[in-house]
């Protein structure tokens, strides 16, 4: 919310050549699928644990083929190691395999790149002598149903050369040229950019794009990361088993980078479109890019009856009507509801009890409020798992799926321990008496968000009238956004993302995403231009989205747009903080949405916002959006009238710390405040 900017962490951080080289098919069954699936591993050729624990996660997926970016066998790429560095962990992929641990595959199913390592005896020739590959074996090309993969050698000792000029890159620009693939992947172990300790290797920037190329992958720097350059993703995939390195200097086209654990890459390919995920040993998806048409296959996508029966009931006219005015503050007043919780930072009433309440426990606990009861047993305890090493690090969200009763399924939005933001989904049990209890080893990690700072992290998650989870991004922190992410669609900082959680796994991108299939950004990405959107919520009676951005130090700001307007919607950060220009102008012919309530910071520190109250139990609030200062304690209402313009006024003033505001199921509307106390909203 509003505290002050954190320092920035610390980054995480030879033989006779063939003449010619032509394109070497796989089976025509393997031509013909529509859908293939690729591991990647790459600097792996470490036996030992993470090895072991990076091949259990590579099997668990059961991959059609395993691609590697190099460094197949450490130290030195000897004969007396390569067996136990690779085949003790995948054996049963290698075709022609002649090692001492178990059968191999009938058919080839294992395609190395060389490393530098690889070469350092005998220039690689125990390796060729391992290794049945086509070709001349030190690069080649693979037919893979959809992908055409082009493996190359980048090492200076390939005989045929690795600079731009040489007759290795002139059989990859010819290759790539006449190939009719709808995914031409090509695979290198040094990497044309990094921000790793070796660096971008600059013999390597050959134009893979204007040759034709989808994505390129390599390896040396033991980190992970996606680059944008040319339009085409670069991916440094190191964390397969050999010792972690850091990041050293930052290129300007880095998107996402990843150190802490060891993971491989999964690729899932059909005509239509590739999706390249990287996940670690624990399961934590850390990045995810999609490539064409990023919708649910037909098998994952929901059916119009699944949409609707997740869909809100219409409300009764009675409560879908608005109020003539605000409400005179003098008949209302905020009494306790329930106390003593710990750091409350949300509040988020039950979807089938309607004297139940949840409360988000900064430290990683939801507590169950019953009857004003903060009950001792919570309903989810994975504070061994939750960040809090920053004042806005921490359990930050919660959004019962809409179907909860019966599928019992519900999402949290929380910063691990190493400040990155996690979006997961888990599942509730009933227990004896009837109440909700969560299986804290259910959790399946959705999206794993690197957060370059400790503030602007969000938090907000609900599910909107469409059945879509919507998530709440910050722009990552430190203060005037100096990453620029808030205007970079290319990250999903500064967003509000949306993503079908019920047609495909981890979920599915809507097709009505602005990013969806052109490739322009990324397709989670649903609304651009956001500082830290700490509380959003959807009017039920118009589906109008109410969102309260914090700002930076001058001004906080309201904002409301309807919802057909809401699809790349650009909310104007860092252009402006809340009605006033802030930095640079924005692109001529760039629509941006207008705050319609704002406050300077003479009356507050940071904006909490609150819900569209709707309920015939207080109808003189019916229409009223209420929302509060932090620091103030200050209360104001906005009312909307049937013209379109908006009333809005101060009515309250708390001796407290407004975090958030609910309204349950029986009508009742509570504002959360931080000391640990819960109000509710009552007539005098």
């Amino acid at each position: 919310m509003g505290t002050p900017p954190v320092e920035n962490p610390s980054p995480v951080s030879q033989l006779s050549p063939v003449p010619e080289l032509s394109p070497t098919a796989a089976s025509p069954d393997h031509v013909e699928a529509q859908l293939v699936s690729l591991a990647v591993i790459g600097d792996y050729g470490y036996a030992g644990e993470p090895l072991a624990r990076v091949a259990a996660l590579i099997k668990s997926w059961a991959p059609d083929y395993i691609l590697t970016a190099g460094d197949n066998n450490y130290p030195d790429g000897e004969a007396e190691t390569i067996d136990h560095n690779i085949g003790q962990y995948f054996h049963e992929f290698i075709g022609n395999y002649a090692g001492e641990y178990g059968p191999g595959s009938p058919e080839n199913r294992f395609f190395p790149a060389l490393g530098n390592h690889d070469l350092n005896t005998a220039l690689g020739q125990p390796y060729f002598d391992y290794f049945t590959l086509p070709g001349n074996e030190r690069y080649y090309d693979i037919l893979l149903g959809p992908v055409h993969v082009f493996v190359l050698n980048s090492d200076t000792r390939e005989p045929d050369g690795v600079a731009i000029s040489s007759t290795q890159a002139a059989w990859l620009q010819s290759q790539l040229g006449a190939s009719t693939a709808p995914w031409k992947l090509v695979i290198a172990h040094h990497p044309p950019y990094s921000s790793g300790i070796h660096g971008s290797v600059d013999y390597l920037n050959w134009p893979f794009a204007e040759w034709g190329a989808s994505a390129v992958i390599s390896g040396h720097d033991h980190t992970y990361e996606r680059l944008e350059v040319d339009g085409i993703p670069y991916f440094v995939n190191g964390l397969g088993g050999g010792p972690r390195y850091e990041f050293v200097e930052i290129l300007p086209e880095s998107v996402v980078r990843f150190r802490q654990d060891y993971g491989a890459m999964l690729i899932e390919a059909e005509p239509a479109r590739m999706v390249f995920r990287f996940i670690t040993v624990d399961g934590t998806e850390v990045d995810r890019f999609t490539l064409g048409l990023p919708q649910a296959t037909s098998a994952e996508t929901p059916s119009p009856a699944s949409t609707l029966a997740v869909s809100p009931s219409p409300l009764p006219d009675e409560v879908a009507h608005n109020a003539e005015t605000l409400p005179s503050p003098d008949a209302f007043q905020w009494r306790v509801y329930a106390s003593g919780l710990d750091n409350p930072v949300g509040l988020i009433p039950s979807v089938d009890q309607t004297r139940v309440l949840y409360a988000l426990e900064q430290a990683g606990v939801i507590r169950v409020i019953e009857n004003g009861q903060v009950l001792a047993e919570p309903f989810l305890d994975i504070r061994d798992r939750v960040g809090l090493n920053a004042s806005e690090q921490g359990l930050l969200g919660l959004a019962f799926h809409p179907g909860f009763a019966d599928n019992h399924l519900f999402y949290v939005n929380y910063t691990d321990q190493e400040g990155n933001t996690v979006i997961s989904r888990f599942q509730a049990e009933a227990d004896a008496s009837g109440s909700w209890r969560a299986d804290p080893d259910s959790e399946q990690q959705l999206l794993y968000i690197l957060q370059p700072y400790g503030n602007h992290n969000g938090g907000h998650i609900l599910f909107g009238p469409d059945g879509y989870l919507y998530i709440g991004m910050g722009d990552g922190g430190s203060a005037g956004d100096p990453q620029g992410n808030a205007q970079n669609p290319q990250t999903l900082l500064g967003k509000l993302l949306r993503i079908d959680v019920n047609g495909g796994q981890p979920y599915a991108i809507p097709p009505g995403n602005p990013f969806a299939g052109n490739g322009s950004g990324l397709p989670e990405i649903y609304a651009t231009g956001l500082r830290n959107p700490w509380k959003f919520a959807f009017d039920p009676a118009t589906d109008e989205l109410y969102l309260a951005d914090v700002g930076q130090n001058q001004w906080e700001e309201i904002n409301v747009l309807g919802f057909e307007a809401l699809d790349g919607a650009n909310f104007g950060w860092d252009y402006f903080e809340g009605p006033a220009a802030f930095e640079s102008s924005p692109p001529p012919g760039l629509e941006l949405v207008e705050p319609v309530a704002w406050y300077d910071h003479s009356q507050g520190c940071s904006v909490s916002g609150g819900v569209v109250y709707r309920s015939s139990q207080l109808p003189e609030f019916s229409g009223v959006y209420l929302y509060a200062d932090f620091c103030s304690g200050q209360v104001w209402g906005l009312l909307k009238d049937a013209q379109g313009s908006f009333q809005n006024a101060l009515l309250f003033r708390l001796d407290g710390f407004p975090v958030g505001f609910a309204q349950d199921l029986n009508g009742d509307y509570f504002l959360v405040d931080k000391a640990g106390v819960i109000y509710r909203l009552e007539r005098r």
